[in-house]
């Protein structure tokens, strides 16, 4: 399963311009499916890094900024995109020129990919 995921995510990555890596993780960010190029910024796949969203997630509810489905966030040269699919989160790691409405757009084709893989992880 992880396999089949892994190479529509290999298909996925060269339809944005600037796209370098999608990550499923669970919410301690450990990667469960990985399709990066080799350009990629190895610190933004660390498990530490991508928690963070989970981490940031909660507390923007206790907040009251209700329920948290996804985060963009900008650097120097990349952009994260987070999308929040309890039990899984899922990362979109691009160069900063890349369209961010693009990446936003990838969600449901990323959902539709790992729905059977969502299913399995909250079993």
């Amino acid at each position: 399963m992880a396999e089949d995921i892994q190479e529509f995510f290999k298909t996925l990555l060269p339809t944005v311009d600037g796209l370098e890596g999608i990550l499923v993780t669970d919410r301690d960010g450990i990667p469960i499916v990985k399709s990066t190029m080799t350009s990629i910024p190895l610190p933004a796949t660390k498990p530490g890094f991508l928690a963070t969203f989970s981490l940031a997630s909660e507390q923007g509810g206790k907040l009251g900024l209700s329920h948290n489905t996804a985060i963009v966030s900008m650097y120097s040269g990349h952009q994260l995109v987070q999308f929040n699919h309890h039990p899984l989160m899922v990362t979109l790691i691009a160069r900063d020129t890349a369209n961010t409405g693009s990446l936003m757009g990838l969600e449901n084709e990323i959902l539709a990919a790992i729905k059977d893989l969502k299913i399995a992880v909250e079993t």
